[in-house]
């Protein structure tokens, strides 16, 4: 809906009468995004993010502060002037406040004038206000478009960066500059004219000042430019300070982003603990900055309540030196004056510290800024040449130092084949294909490509969307196109048992999919492309042995024929469609070792003429909603007191000692004022020294009343932590943000708050002593204060929720995009994530300005009430005066003045708290030190359901392991294999779950989490590594020694890959965010590393080797025999050579047990086992000639002996797996 304010008139738009409606919608009931009003065009994302390209382009020396400066444009800084006014109306009511002065000492009759003078002072106040509330406004409406075009700049410069330039930083410098930074321009922005009028002003007050009282004045203004020039050198400290302070955040941040990442291994593990330490540890060092911030804030504040007392000391000190008697209007003029001086000097100091924090944030976004464009291409293209893909002497690095590898590729990829990539783990397989997608550097060579290009990577990246946007990924629906992908990708029984179909949400990254599920919607997407070549990086890992060779028959030989494909690979029943095969080796290069499909015959014994394939299981969507993914929902109603009290709780005892220090702190102001009418009405023939004395210590008094500031700082910075169920974008949006608050927003406007209440307290209680009739108005106004207040609270406070709601989906779209970055540049998709940015910017930018709106409409009309208070306490001076002394006129006077500051700071501040804070365990049993002992396993009538209100994944389960069994577990993707996992580290307990899990015959519900975690070892299906040393990924808790974990990294096969060769300073060498330096497979050599140490009785291997090739996947499996002998080892798998030598083989289907026994007697069945051996074994590749391919086998080597099932027989130089099938299958 169009907002009111295009066709409010001057006198609503100036007051805000506009947003009436709103305010009263509000107050109806619970606002939402449908009711907000549509923005205006400049403050669109679209709009600001144009004439930041337009201004960037014509800074030639593209610095940022530059383009800044460029951006804001001369009609911001035009709004200056409105700084001058607000001067000019304040200097116009000292001399109000002087004639009324001079009037009461006259005592003279009261005429129409008097009266006049009164409005004249009501005219005035509320010019002032109205300033200075349009001042802060523009200062925030330009900051939000600034923030807007930050924000674009940002995720731009993101999407246009190859992967090799960002460092393991970039995420968490990325999540604080579109956070927290953009918020402190905002600030400066809002500040900025206050500092920058200042040094004008100083000039104007001091001329004032001279022409009232003399030379003696400039004493004071001395000591106010003394204290400016201390403080622009604490703020210049300041800014070091947060520098330091924000590099120290980021890292916070980084370890908050993978460990939310991460989370899932990290509670398989029991690291829980430990990774609260390394969080803790690392704001530990950030409060160390912020610890010092507060020290030197304090000091600033300080001096800052020492400008007026210790200014008026030394202008009344040299005054009296000349012997003259102090004169009770020039001391009240005096005193008016520097209390302007004062405030402006305040606003001076307090803007320092943020320019100083927004240069930082300028500084950020130009590390970003400063990234090499990638997009600057650096392939070529040939249109008359036969070859899709041309990689000429071809070298790769992540960085300028080191090459992928040793020795230049040279390969040349025809249009319209199938191109199979082999070689062992870490021979640079995804590397180079990274390669071809100009995600590494070309250091070294020519590449050419001819055609765009479609990727499924080997990790899969899914879209928190609903499974047809992640398929058909922004382009047009074609939906024959659409059902004939799903087909061929084996995903119309998924499909089918979604609630919404196609249209039902997947959740971030695919949390309610399992891992072939993914795998095969990654491949879809890159199926349903148009692209002419497609890169695939082993697609079919994750998959079972029928979904691989239906998808063989429906992809690979099916809708993809024709289109060139690079495909590496380690499954071989893959191959049979390659039409090439290159061999890639770390130390020789690449080599072509079958060159065409005619050198390549595979020979499958098909089950059936049609391979028929069971529907999966996506238990874990709710079928009400069809999502899994919650809403961020929004709090209605107003803030109960418990949260309040909650907050005092974590802030300590120490939280008492603030309010008896503000009252004294607060009485000490008041004595200064009063203390000056006393000395001027001179009815005590005391020296006039004496009043000197007293006067200075009492400024003293005033000025040490604000080293509460340093315990209110301290009190208040304790974290907040916040854990829930959410993407990670919105998680970390709520913790950065939230942690900001409680370091620096919740502080100040408590600190704030008090200073107003015992302001507003503190001076209707003078005044009400020294002209009681003014007690009579106090109920009307605080009536009409509450009245405002409670007007607006619901609309404000609904308005800064829908801010923080609408957020969070930018900085989950940030996160999702940067996980996807290489897939959506392969895709040329960046357009598509640019434009839903944009939407996301608008809709937060509707919450965001309508709250700066009505914050200010909330301003004027509390402005307004305390102006009407002034009025009428001017009116009852008029009125009065022949009964009161002139000293005590200007004390009211001057407290009323005061009053339009400190009252409204105090209602404000409990709306901004309304808003800020609108965001039975039995006794653990004590296991003995070698639990478990032995090893067993017993489920008993176990169901598991990830929700109460979703169905089951593991149906009224029991089966027994006996200890030291080798136990293997295969079936269907979705047949709920890896939720066995789940269920043995308790990953789901909740209502409807049911049954027995024994352990070494003890439930495990009876045992400590993190204790019972800790007692197991998994090596997960996605290997997570963390940033850090390698030793702390080997060994997060320092148990072993650095002999151990070498032997262990030997035994994993891990010390023979290149990139361990490569790798610098061993054990201490750094790994980066998510372990990106080093390959799938070698991730997943370390996490097999990792569970050696561990020396576990149990370990669980869910497709722990799914990424590695064949050769190595044999070598580890006899690793695990020898090293897990004495173990009860269960094997999630599809590769049947993985688990065929185990004891027994569990096979699962939808969450129940459908075949349970011996290898042996499993293959006399006609089971689901005996089918998954017959697709998966019977593979002879030959050559022209008729003998088989050696080198093809040298990478794929099928098991030695596969106990009176299948064998392998090895003569005369040939490589041959026979199937010798049992009698009773003949």
């Amino acid at each position: 809906m169009e907002s009111p304010e295009l066709k409010a008139s001057f006198l609503s738009r100036l007051t805000w009468h506009w947003m009436g409606a709103m305010i009263s919608t509000g107050n109806k009931r619970p606002l939402e995004m449908s009711d907000l009003y549509e923005l205006n065009q400049e403050d669109k994302a679209e709009s600001c993010e144009q004439r930041w390209n337009e201004c960037y382009e014509k800074e030639g020396s593209k610095r940022v502060l530059r383009v800044i400066l460029r951006f804001l444009g001369v009609k911001f800084f035009l709004l200056f002037i409105l700084r001058p006014l607000w001067l000019a109306a304040l200097i116009l009511q000292v001399y109000v406040i002087k004639e009324l002065i001079h009037r009461s000492r006259l005592k003279s009759s009261r005429t129409w004038s008097d009266f006049l003078l009164v409005a004249g002072l009501f005219f005035l106040a509320q010019s002032q206000s109205l300033c200075n509330i349009w001042m802060f406004f523009y200062g925030w409406r330009y900051g939000v478009r600034l923030r807007a075009a930050f924000s674009m700049a940002a995720f731009n410069k993101m999407l246009s960066t190859r992967t090799a330039e960002f460092n393991g930083s970039f995420d968490s410098l990325l999540f604080n500059l579109v956070n927290s930074d953009t918020q402190k321009l905002i600030d400066c922005l809002c500040i900025l004219p206050y500092v920058v009028c200042f040094p004008f002003h100083l000039l104007v007050v001091s001329f004032f000042l001279y022409r009232e009282a003399g030379i003696a004045t400039l004493a004071g203004v001395a000591w106010t430019v003394v204290v400016g020039i201390l403080m622009s050198y604490v703020a210049k400290y300041m800014g070091h300070l947060a520098r330091r302070k924000h590099s120290s955040t980021d890292a916070r941040v980084g370890i908050l982003c993978e460990t939310l990442a991460g989370i899932r291994i990290i509670k398989f593990n029991g690291w829980v603990p430990l990774f609260m330490k390394k969080i803790n540890s690392a704001r530990a060092g950030e409060m160390k900055w912020v610890s010092k911030l507060a020290m030197i804030s304090t000091i600033m504040y300080i001096l800052k309540d020492s400008i007026v007392p210790f200014a008026c000391i030394f202008a009344f000190g040299a005054y009296i030196i000349h012997h003259k008697m102090l004169d009770v209007t020039i001391a009240f003029v005096v005193l008016s004056f520097f209390s302007i001086l004062a405030r402006d000097n305040i606003c001076f100091i307090n803007g320092l510290p943020s320019i100083s924090n927004a240069l930082v944030a300028v500084e950020r976004l130009q590390k970003v800024l400063d990234l090499t464009n990638s997009l600057q291409t650096s392939k070529s293209k040939k249109t008359s040449n036969i070859f899709a893909i041309e990689l000429l002497d071809c070298n790769f690095a992540r960085n300028i130092s080191k090459s992928i590898n040793p020795k230049p590729i040279h390969m040349q990829i025809q249009r319209g084949i199938l191109a199979g990539l082999i070689g062992k783990v870490g021979s640079g397989k995804s590397s180079l294909l990274y390669g071809i997608l100009e995600e590494l550097k070309l250091t070294q060579g020519s590449l050419f490509v001819e055609g765009n290009i479609a990727y499924s990577p080997q990790q899969p990246w899914i879209l928190n969307d609903t499974m047809r946007n992640n398929i058909v990924f922004g382009s047009i629906f074609d939906n024959k196109r659409y059902d004939n992908v799903v087909a061929a990708c084996a995903l119309n029984h998924d499909i089918s048992m979604l609630p919404n179909g196609s249209d039902t949400e997947i959740g971030e990254r695919g949390v309610n999919l399992s891992g072939g599920q993914k795998a095969r919607v990654s491949l879809a997407r890159a199926c349903y492309s148009t692209a002419p070549i497609i890169l695939l990086d082993d697609p079919l890992s994750a998959v079972d042995a029928s979904t691989a060779k239906y998808i063989v028959d429906y992809v690979l030989n099916g809708i993809l024929k024709g289109r060139t494909v690079i495909m590496a690979t380690h499954s071989i029943i893959s191959l049979q469609a390659c039409d090439e095969i290159y061999l890639l080796d770390t130390n020789n290069g690449i080599k072509r070792i079958l060159s065409s499909s005619k050198d390549i015959k595979c020979e499958m014994e098909l089950v059936s003429a049609k391979t028929e394939l069971n529907a999966s299981q996506y238990s874990k969507l709710d079928n009400s909603k069809g999502g899994i993914v919650k809403q961020e929902t929004m709090e209605s109603g107003n803030i109960k007191l418990s949260h309040y009290l909650e907050y005092l709780h974590i802030a300590g005892w120490s939280t008492f000692l603030i309010i008896p220090i503000f009252i004294l702190g607060q009485g000490a102001l008041l004595m200064v004022d009063y203390w000056i009418r006393i000395w001027t009405d001179n009815k005590y023939s005391i020296s006039k020294y004496t009043y000197l004395i007293l006067f200075t210590c009492l400024a003293y008094l005033t000025s040490s009343k604000n080293m509460h500031k340093l315990m209110v700082e301290k009190v208040f910075r304790s974290p907040l932590l916040f854990f829930d169920q959410n993407p990670i974008g919105r998680l970390l949006n709520r913790y950065s943000k939230d942690q900001a608050i409680a370091d620096e927003t919740l502080p100040s406007l408590i600190k704030r708050a008090l200073e107003g209440i015992y302001g507003s307290i503190g001076g209707l209680v003078l005044i009400g002593i020294l002209i009681p009739w003014f007690l009579l108005t106090i109920p009307l106004a605080l009536a009409i204060l509450i009245y405002v207040r409670q007007q607006y609270i619901s609309t404000g406070s609904a308005l800064k929720r829908l801010d923080a709601i609408s957020q969070s989906p930018i900085f989950t779209h940030f996160t999702e995009t940067l996980q996807g970055a290489v897939s959506i540049r392969a895709y040329n998709n960046q357009k598509r994530f640019h434009d839903q940015l944009v939407k996301l910017v608008d809709n937060n930018h509707k919450a965001y300005i309508l709250y700066v709106h009505a914050s200010r409409w909330l301003s004027t009309r509390l402005d307004f009430v305390t102006t009407i208070s002034i009025t009428v306490a001017a009116f009852l001076v008029v009125f009065l005066r022949n009964y009161i002394s002139p000293g005590l006129t200007g004390v009211i006077l001057v407290q009323t003045l005061k009053l339009t500051d400190v009252l409204q700071i105090a209602i404000k501040w409990t709306v901004e708290a309304e808003s800020v804070f609108a965001t039975n365990k039995s006794e653990p049993r004590i296991l003995s030190s070698n639990w478990p002992a032995a090893g067993s396993i017993e489920f008993i009538n176990y169901t598991l359901a990830y929700r109460e209100d979703l169905p089951a994944v593991l149906n009224n389960i029991s089966f027994k392991i006996f200890p030291l069994e080798k136990i293997g577990i295969v079936g269907r993707t979705g047949a709920g294999k890896s939720s066995l996992a789940a269920a043995m580290f308790r990953m789901v307990e909740n209502m409807a779950c049911s049954g027995t899990i024994l352990v070494d015959d003890i439930d495990i519900k009876t045992i400590e989490l993190d204790d019972l975690r800790q007692r197991l070892s998994i090596i997960p299906q996605d290997p997570v590594l963390f940033s850090g040393t390698l030793r702390f990924n080997m060994d997060p808790f320092g148990k072993n020694d650095d002999r151990e974990i070498h032997e262990a990294l030997t035994r994993a096969h891990f010390s023979s890959t290149q990139s361990y060769k490569n790798f610098d300073n061993g054990l201490d060498g750094q790994i980066t965010s998510s372990g990106t330096n080093f390959s799938v497979g070698e991730r997943q050599l370390l996490c097999l590393a990792r569970s050696l140490l561990r020396k576990s009785k149990i370990l669980i291997m869910d497709e722990a080797t799914a990424a590695v090739d064949n050769d190595t996947d044999q070598i580890i499996q006899a690793t695990i025999r020898a090293s897990f002998q004495d173990c009860t080892v269960l094997t999630v798998a599809h590769r049947i050579q993985t688990i065929i030598d185990n004891d027994r083989v569990l096979v699962m289907e939808a969450g129940r047990i459908a075949e349970f026994d011996t290898p042996k007697n499993l293959l006399k069945l006609t089971g689901n086992f005996m089918t998954e051996v017959k697709i998966k074994s019977i593979c002879v590749f030959r050559g022209t000639d008729g003998s088989p391919s050696k080198e093809a086998f040298s990478v794929y080597k099928p098991p030695a002996l596969l106990e009176d099932g299948i064998k392998l027989f090895v003569y005369a130089g040939k490589y041959d797996l026979i199937c010798n099938w049992l009698e009773t299958l003949d």
